[in-house]
């Protein structure tokens, strides 16, 4: 997962609080969470996960060395627009683990996994239990040129460019 977290509302906004509790239910699977401290950790009272590596906020292109090692990008945000790490994730062939907010289904467009995560307390670990079961199955996927493919085909400045242009010839 890569968010850049630096304060509490952040923290949750971004869902690292869920990512969290999934790292921790899957204690044998490595985490890493990009873009956040411990701080941040520490003043939502939350114990990170024993198998989550946190690196705090690095240069853009040492990104890439992260995205080429891992196999499966998460982002579980209770609000998100469009998730450009998700995109840059998927370019990279990484199976996508994603929650229902903001643009993130259209940029997977039904690529990868996509769970519907709900914080009341009768379906939150229903929640965590999808997630949980996404993982294991993406895990378990070779990495898919067919995501790259896609991220280039649908959202290259080029293509972002004539289709902000089409919308605004309309009004």
């Amino acid at each position: 997962c890569v968010a850049l977290v630096s304060t509490l509302q952040a923290f949750y906004i971004k869902g690292i609080d869920r990512y969290n509790k999934v790292a921790s239910k899957i204690p044998d699977t490595c985490f890493t969470l990009v873009g956040c401290t411990i701080q941040v950790f520490e003043l939502a009272g939350i114990e990170p996960a024993k198998n989550l590596r946190i690196i705090p906020p690095i240069p853009h292109d040492q990104l890439y060395t992260l995205y080429n090692q891992s196999h499966v990008y998460c982002q579980f945000s209770r609000r998100e627009s469009f998730s450009l790490s998700l995109a840059e994730a998927m370019y990279h062939q990484m199976i996508p683990v994603i929650s229902t907010a903001g643009g993130m289904p259209e940029v997977t467009s039904g690529f990868g996994h996509t769970v519907y995560f709900n914080d009341s307390p009768q379906l939150c670990n229903q929640s965590i239990e999808q997630a949980i079961e996404a993982i294991n199955e993406a895990l378990n996927q070779p990495k898919n040129p067919a995501f790259q493919h896609h991220i280039t085909q649908n959202f290259t400045l080029t293509t972002r460019t004539h289709q902000l242009a089409a919308v605004a010839s309309l009004g």
